[in-house]
């Protein structure tokens, strides 16, 4: 059985659900796991680029934190900066699509379990939230990658309709704290790198807001391409016409009709059983 319109329709109702029970005080424990998800494409970007993550953090109130020290490769503190709100929207789109496509979901899930796992132990604080939240989703992940298929496609759309729209809504922190945001971090970043101390708030606010903007649209195109593709991807496939497979491919006169006849074929250039056959020699 095509498991797809049942993915369609389990995406349409979840989506449907976290937007009504958005503000529920039981979406902590997973708007938490997305900080902490948040904070984990940081520390990965550090870690590709040859930098050191020295601790991942977060707090009881959708903000978190990661220290790391970037490599001295050019251009890779703002990789590692830019990739929590990209991140989060690349990798949002990347899960929902595995979730759909039928393929390696227990594999895609265990990767992504052992990924949470492995950064939550090596880079966070036994006892602290992120540590307990890192801990509950890698476990809770790891389960259905051991053992079922199905329910680990579901976990796969479950988490990238979750990190997707999340990261949606992160960008409206943009409106009100800019200042606080990666945006406002990468802003001071290349305003005090290129001007030196003493940069002027207003710059730094603008330049927050522009990189706010761009990353915006990136993030926004990121989600629309992944689900568009998504959706493509499940949509099932126009079976084939079994009477058009079978036609001559092109015009049929009586000639033609003859002379496969006169040969024992017919029009697709397949033997005719031996009693029409012989039907028709009797028929002239």
């Amino acid at each position: 059985m095509d498991q797809k319109p049942l993915k369609i329709m389990f995406f349409l109702s979840l989506l449907i659900s976290l937007i009504t029970l958005w503000d529920h005080h039981l979406m902590g424990y997973l708007k938490n796991f997305i900080v902490l998800f948040h904070e984990i494409c940081h520390a990965l970007a550090a870690l590709l680029t040859g930098g050191v993550v020295e601790k991942i953090s977060i707090h009881g109130n959708e903000s978190g934190e990661t220290i790391a020290l970037p490599s001295k490769m050019k251009g890779s503190f703002v990789f590692i900066v830019s990739a929590g709100y990209l991140g989060s929207s690349m990798f949002g789109g990347l899960l929902l699509h595995r979730g759909f496509s039928g393929k390696y979901e227990k594999h895609s899930l265990l990767i992504l379990a052992f990924t949470i796992l492995f950064i939550t132990f090596k880079f966070s604080e036994s006892g602290n939230l992120a540590y307990s939240t890192g801990v509950l989703w890698g476990a809770l992940f790891l389960l259905p990658g051991l053992f079922s298929r199905q329910i680990s496609s579901l976990a796969l759309v479950f988490l990238g309709t979750s990190v997707s729209l999340y990261s949606i809504y992160d960008l409206f922190d943009f409106a009100h704290r800019i200042e606080n945001t990666d945006a406002g971090i990468l802003a001071n970043w290349i305003l005090n790198t290129n001007q030196g101390k003493g940069t002027p708030q207003n710059s730094v606010i603008f330049l927050s807001y522009l990189i706010g903007v761009i990353w915006s649209l990136i993030s926004l195109l990121i989600v629309y391409l992944s689900i568009q593709k998504t959706f493509r991807h499940a949509a099932p496939a126009p079976e084939p016409d079994i009477h058009d497979a079978e036609k001559f491919p092109g015009e049929v006169t009586p000639e033609i009709v003859d002379w496969f006849l006169s040969r024992g074929m017919d029009l697709n250039g397949k033997p005719l059983p031996p009693e029409l056959i012989s039907d028709i020699s009797k028929q002239g």
